[in-house]
């Protein structure tokens, strides 16, 4: 089977990606992000003979795809301090998990053709940093 092929959207049909990527905004230290609706598509198209996503978790890494060290800028803290907080509606999650680095979230299997729908917000501690911070989310899984 292939590989599966995995695309993020929103709740509106609009597809982050490199030229489109996912924005938290402007947030000062003390205060939490607006929750934003992410959905982990496997073979949106549904094309035939696309393996399932099994083992997935999310992550957050500092912008050069690190699990720890680097400068506040690259998003260090992000990751250090677990500023980012998942929900998982596809699972029925009630509360948010933090994760960052390590510090993984479950989310299971993707089925081809299915996605998995996620409650992202970031809680900015008050010691945070100031400026412009840039990070990446890291969803990995495995796949027969």
């Amino acid at each position: 089977m292939a590989a599966p092929i995995v695309t993020f959207w929103d709740n509106f049909n609009y597809q982050y990606n490199a030229e489109n990527p996912l924005d938290f905004g402007w947030w000062y230290a003390g205060e939490e992000s607006s929750v934003i609706t992410l959905i982990i598509y496997n073979n949106k198209d549904e094309e035939e003979g696309v393996s399932d996503m099994e083992n997935v978790q999310i992550t957050t890494v500092t912008a050069t795809g690190q699990l720890t060290g680097g400068t506040p800028e690259e998003g260090s803290e992000v990751v250090a301090d677990k500023w980012l907080n998942v929900k998982s509606e596809t699972n029925g999650d009630t509360e948010f998990t933090s994760v960052g680095g390590d510090t993984m979230k479950e989310l299971g299997t993707i089925a081809s053709g299915e996605g998995h729908t996620l409650k992202l917000k970031l809680v900015i501690p008050s010691t945070a940093t100031g400026g412009n911070v840039n990070f990446g989310i890291r969803v990995s899984y495995t796949y027969i």
